[in-house]
């Protein structure tokens, strides 16, 4: 595995990178792909923080360290249900041992009375009384009528939890920037914590377009479709975990998406509209960005699928980017999944890193055109890839069948069968 390179090769001069790219926006009208990566990164930053619940700040990014409150474990305890001996017992195989006493899990006694010549029943994470040397499971030990006998002899501490073996107090638990799982939620959970401070999720509007898109409750009439946009974004909106979405609808209207889209930058961190941003004359987007003054940052990238691609910068309220996606159902998913999904980690916190890429062997030819970053939806069996049926952008059941999206740079024009060819997973 290595990580994936789009574009001017990282490892280039800057002036020759920079010359390239000049290149490719001359000749393709259209912003590298590297170089849109880099533009709608810069747009935004990671939220302030807040506090959660801990059932709440899975996949969340922690905003302070925290420190064990108490050692873990708090106090020697029993590792396994079975029976408790002493140091002078461990030996002893032949001897019946009379059980005086069962300790169960939560046990608050502290006065034990234990000497040799004696065993205690004890439960898995009772309290392990003083005098104790060791503890055997039950299915190790023969027992009987209130007493018991060895079976072979045992080791010194055996089945003893010691206090503090995994950490003491004080010990650096968690990090600033450290994603949370629900192994240090529960580790947080121990230490007696109910709430977490972690980076706050943004607020994510969005606006779709399209006179011909309706949702799948309502009737269609003669040149309508319906909407898929909506629920293709929003799924990978929670799947980058937020919640907090709201979804509007505007047709083509320049008005309407203008009145939306002030409204929806007034009261969310990210705004996403589908649709609308191509060359058509009926396209609303830009046009209703200009006149709120939002500044557009880029139009159009050099890759495929996914060329009407808009982001801009709001001068009011607190959204930090408006992004526009094409209109296409492919399209518009394959550019969030590699242009908008990495925005929504930084926002949260999250420390990026550069796409994985996986060495395959082409099973077929797959072409690809150059002068754009072009992104294949394919079917990876072993080590084995081939194109998925069905991908052009307004065609969504190819890319449902994928695990994997081939990657062709800009000077690329494909493979031949049994050539190499680089994925990363879908």
């Amino acid at each position: 595995m290595t990580s994936i390179i789009y574009g001017p090769s990282l490892l280039d001069d800057n002036e020759a990178v920079g010359n390239r790219a000049a290149i490719l926006k001359q000749v393709c009208n259209a912003t590298p792909f590297n170089v849109a990566r880099s533009l709608v990164l810069d747009l935004v930053k990671p939220l302030p923080a807040h506090t959660v619940d801990l059932i709440d700040g899975c996949r969340a990014v922690l905003a302070q360290d925290f420190r064990a409150t108490q050692d873990s474990p708090r106090f020697d305890n029993s590792a396994v249900d079975g029976f408790a001996f002493h140091i002078d017992d461990l030996k002893s195989t032949s001897d019946l041992l009379p059980v005086i006493d069962d300790i169960p899990a939560g046990d608050s006694r502290r006065a034990r009375k234990f000497a040799p010549n004696f065993a205690m029943a004890i439960s898995t994470g009772a309290p392990v009384p003083a005098g104790v040397a060791a503890i055997e499971m039950i299915e190790n030990v023969w027992h009987e009528l209130g007493r018991v006998r060895l079976r072979a002899t045992l080791t010194l501490g055996r089945n003893i939890r010691r206090r503090g073996e995994e950490f003491r107090t004080g010990d650096l638990l968690l990090k600033n920037g450290d994603v949370l799982n629900s192994a240090s939620l529960g580790m947080l959970a121990s230490q007696g914590q109910t709430r977490v401070e972690v980076i706050r999720p943004p607020k994510v509007g969005l606006l779709v377009t399209g006179n011909e898109l309706l949702p799948s409750s309502k009737e269609l009439r003669e040149g309508q479709i319906y909407d898929s946009n909506s629920v293709t974004i929003v799924a990978e909106i929670h799947a980058s975990g937020i919640t907090d979405i709201t979804v509007v609808r505007c047709g083509d209207d320049v008005d309407c998406c203008r009145k939306q889209l002030s409204e929806l930058i007034e009261s969310c961190d990210l705004v996403i509209t589908t649709g609308g941003v191509s060359v058509g004359q009926h396209d609303p987007i830009r046009a209703a960005c200009k006149d709120l003054d939002i500044e557009q940052v880029l139009w159009r990238v050099a890759m495929k699928p996914g060329k009407p691609f808009y982001a801009a910068r709001p001068t009011l309220g607190v959204c930090q980017a408006v992004i526009g996606l094409p209109g296409n159902p492919l399209a518009a998913l394959i550019a969030f999944r590699l242009l908008v999904a990495p925005i929504i980690s930084k926002m949260c916190g999250h420390q990026l890193k550069a796409d994985v890429a996986l060495h395959r062997t082409a099973r077929t030819a797959i072409r690809s055109d150059k002068g754009k970053t072009e992104f294949i939806p394919c079917v990876m069996d072993g080590r084995f890839v081939g194109p998925a049926a069905k991908i052009r952008s307004h065609m969504l059941s190819g890319l449902a069948s994928a695990n994997c999206l081939a990657v062709f740079g800009d000077e690329s024009d494909g493979v031949t069968a049994g050539e190499a060819v680089q994925v990363i997973p879908w």
